[in-house]
């Protein structure tokens, strides 16, 4: 570049653009938009990153451990959409998860692909759909304070409740409880 006329070089890239005033808006215009993707709510990104990979987590163990003969989940490399499609039927409480783990794939898609954190209200009112959720979300209300409504914190209270449930459901003893509940019941011991 040292051996080229700067001022020449100038006019031409002005002349490309169509101009002095047109090579300036077209740079502003490139400016804002690098701009605004630093400009979000990083915040509110983590909570949904943050979320998405813990359910991750547990989603991939509960796929492991109710199915051992898959192999490695992690060495398969499957998406999140994958795992979630791998969950099976018989538990039907686990089942329910489905819904909501699909629609918390498509909220970090779109923050993927749009560098926002779009939570809606459409979202949080799908969230309050799964009635398992719902139920324990309003009695937890009940019993203490009211959790926060606003979309990402629902997104965050059902990743909570979803990794619970698929955490619970991996328990080694979790067969014992379910022998335990369903035994007669003995008189009390004195």
């Amino acid at each position: 570049m040292s051996d080229v006329d700067l001022s020449a070089f100038v006019q031409r890239i002005f002349d490309a653009y169509g101009g002095k005033d047109a090579f300036f808006a077209a740079s502003e215009r490139r400016l804002h938009e690098y701009s605004s993707a630093w400009a979000q709510d990083s915040e509110a990104i983590g909570k949904v990153l943050r979320a998405h990979l813990a359910v991750e987590h547990f989603l991939g163990e509960y796929i492991a451990t109710t199915n051992p003969n898959l192999g490695s989940i992690d060495d398969a490399r499957i998406s999140f959409g994958q795992k979630v499609a791998l969950l099976g039927t018989s538990q039907t409480h686990i089942a329910d998860l489905k819904p909501g783990l699909t629609l918390m794939n498509k909220i970090r898609n779109r923050i993927a692909h749009r560098l926002r954190a779009d939570v809606t209200n459409e979202d949080k009112d799908a969230f309050l759909q799964i009635r398992l959720f719902a139920a324990m979300r309003s009695e937890k209300a009940k019993r203490f304070d009211v959790p926060p409504d606003d979309p990402v914190s629902v997104l965050e209270q059902f990743a909570h409740y979803a990794a619970g449930m698929l955490h619970a459901a991996t328990d080694p003893g979790r067969d014992l409880w379910v022998s335990a509940m369903a035994a007669p019941q003995d008189s009390p011991r004195e």
